[in-house]
């Protein structure tokens, strides 16, 4: 499980990077992985930032998986019986949600389109990843999680559609994974 840091604590390694401190020193002096500030900061600055499309933006909120949302118990063979998954995992401090990632790269497209006065339109392409890897290692709850993440993503990408009554959003899935089976079958 990823370490996490509070926001006071991010606040303080972008005050001493502001004064002038080279991220590598403020890393050592903090015991934080001068990776770790990287991403901040590209976070920070994606998340304030307006952008033009013919810039390429890319975001990187982690060096791996973001933390899952729903925790519990791994599935065994022979079934080790039910479980209640523990929904109390708040996003870390230094990672988006899904959703709020994808609100964010709607705004700086649309905006982008706006500021050319012309109807360039987009595609934006937006997956909760790790369902797949969840599955594979036998993680329901997580998988579960991972769905309530993406459901959030659709509600955002809805909102804007909602608005501007010009947008399809289609959602699709990649594979037939699934958290759960009715009826003996994927469903």
């Amino acid at each position: 499980m990823p370490r996490r840091y509070s926001v006071e604590f991010r606040r303080k390694v972008f005050d001493l990077i502001e004064a002038g401190r080279p991220i590598a020193d403020v890393a050592v002096q903090l015991t934080v992985s001068d990776q770790t500030i990287y991403n901040w900061r590209a976070q920070d600055q994606i998340m304030r930032a307006r952008w033009r499309v013919e810039e390429r933006l890319f975001g990187l909120f982690s060096t791996g998986d973001l933390a899952p949302r729903w925790t519990g118990m791994a599935a065994t063979n022979p079934p080790s019986g039910p479980q209640r998954c523990n929904e109390a995992n708040p996003p870390a401090a230094n990672e988006p949600t899904l959703a709020s990632m994808t609100r964010k790269a709607i705004e700086l497209l649309a905006a982008d389109t706006e500021d050319r006065r012309r109807a360039r339109g987009f595609f934006l392409q937006v997956e909760s990843a790790s369902i797949d890897k969840r599955d594979h290692v036998s993680q329901p709850c997580e998988q579960i999680g991972e769905t309530v993440n993406f459901d959030e993503a659709v509600a955002a990408a809805l909102e804007v559609a909602r608005r501007d009554k010009n947008t399809p959003i289609i959602v699709t899935r990649r594979l037939s994974r699934v958290p759960w089976n009715f009826g003996g079958g994927p469903v």
